[in-house]
């Protein structure tokens, strides 16, 4: 889609001010929350390796144009797919950038489960786990191959930190303040949003808008020294859509599909507690944030 650069970005910065590399790579999209997190480390395997082979199998369709021939796929080792993808991409031009979204998702949901959930997860990520492997694979193809960029994103930084050995040249910069506003909606947003949802003799209603959200959603301030706060994207599209359809708050003021989420993020602190009190060491008493999504 390098044609459609001006469509996408054009009013960013980046559009406005395109570096070389700009509509110069291959994109190759693995999403892990399609990965099936049930049944034997087997199961979960072979789950994991017909995901990536499916991605791959895209990726050589929609390149099919640029690419020597078409990437043959080894339905029962997707690491050999990932290599044929790599002998083919080193033929062209064009390097590869690798987008995992969900990076943890499976493994987090293997880790949850109570019946025999860490054993099964520490199998997935230690020693020759299937994913220690695969981000072996990754690490490989980064250094001197054809992944030249890798963007992971996850809910949190567990299951990277227990695969360190197999991908040990990421980098986290999720506390950085350069990138503070990236994933939300700064409050100047949100208030813009809400005049063009609520109408234009009513502005009194946006100013009490924009304090309930305020009020329930606080904004995120991910770098410690950032000025500026930010909110959540999902939480501040479902208040503005129920606002616009009755002019009033949600009555649920947290949306659903965060829920998920949030329960990953309760187990984790919950494991943390666990560990802290089994080594004598007591967490001062949570503040009222934790009772809230924040």
């Amino acid at each position: 889609m390098a044609d459609r650069f001006n469509d996408f970005f054009g009013q960013l910065n980046i559009g406005r001010q395109p570096t070389q590399l700009h509509n110069r790579f291959f994109i190759l999209k693995w999403d892990f929350s399609c990965v099936d997190p049930s049944g034997s480390v087997h199961d979960i395997r072979k789950s994991l390796h017909d995901h990536i082979n499916s991605c791959t199998r895209s990726f050589s369709i929609r390149y099919q144009a640029y690419l020597p021939a078409a990437i043959p796929i080894d339905s029962d080792n997707a690491m050999n797919s990932i290599r044929s993808l790599d002998d083919a991409v080193r033929q062209t031009p064009y390097p590869v950038y690798l987008l995992i979204d969900e990076y943890d998702n499976f493994a987090n949901e293997v880790m949850m489960d109570m019946a025999d959930g860490l054993k099964t997860y520490e199998s997935l990520v230690y020693e020759k786990g299937p994913l220690k492997t695969l981000f072996k694979a990754v690490k490989s193809l980064s250094v001197g191959s054809s992944v030249a960029r890798t963007f992971i994103t996850g809910v949190s930084p567990v299951v990277l930190s227990d695969i360190t050995s197999g991908y040990n040249i990421a980098e986290n910069i999720y506390l950085n303040p350069q990138f503070n506003t990236l994933c939300g909606f700064t409050e100047s947003e949100v208030r813009d949003a809400l005049a063009k949802v609520v109408h234009a003799a009513h502005q009194e209603q946006t100013d009490h808008a924009l304090d309930m959200m305020r009020t329930w959603y606080n904004g995120y301030r991910f770098a410690a020294d950032a000025v500026e706060r930010v909110y959540n994207p999902t939480l501040a599209l479902y208040f503005m859509k129920a606002f616009q359809q009755t002019g009033a708050s949600p009555r649920k003021i947290l949306d659903a599909n965060l829920s998920t989420d949030r329960g990953k993020l309760e187990y984790f602190t919950g494991a943390f507690h666990r560990a802290s009190d089994a080594s004598g060491y007591r967490q001062p008493p949570a503040g009222r944030c934790h009772s809230r999504y924040h």
